[in-house]
């Protein structure tokens, strides 16, 4: 019996070639079509990625718009409610500043 060395195949060179030679090509392909499909899923993720910042981002401008609004609203309120006030400070000043005049009733020593 001849001893076989390690570089020498028990199988069929011609038949393990072919072999070989379909499943690179099955490899192969399998790697193209997964990368297609990989890149399609990538792309509609991104794109599914992009319109929920948008939409986020929609929905924050519109709330502080709102809350702007708001706030305004309450001020104007507050400034409405608060003129009666001011008016009568406004006059209330303008007679405390004729009482501390000198000689006037405010800066008169007490007796």
């Amino acid at each position: 019996m001849k001893k076989r060395l390690h570089s020498e195949s028990k199988f069929d060179t011609s038949l393990s070639g072919r072999y070989l030679c379909n499943v690179a090509a099955a490899v192969i392909g399998s790697a193209v079509v997964g990368g297609a499909v990989s890149a399609s899923s990538s792309s509609k993720a991104a794109k599914a990625q992009q319109n929920a910042a948008n939409t986020a981002s929609a929905a924050q401008l519109q709330a502080a718009q709102d809350s702007n609004e708001l706030q305004k609203a309450i001020y104007d309120q507050n400034r409405t409610d608060a003129t009666p006030w001011r008016n009568a400070g406004v006059a209330a000043l303008g007679q405390l500043a004729t009482g501390m005049q000198p000689g006037g009733s405010l800066s008169t020593p007490f007796s």
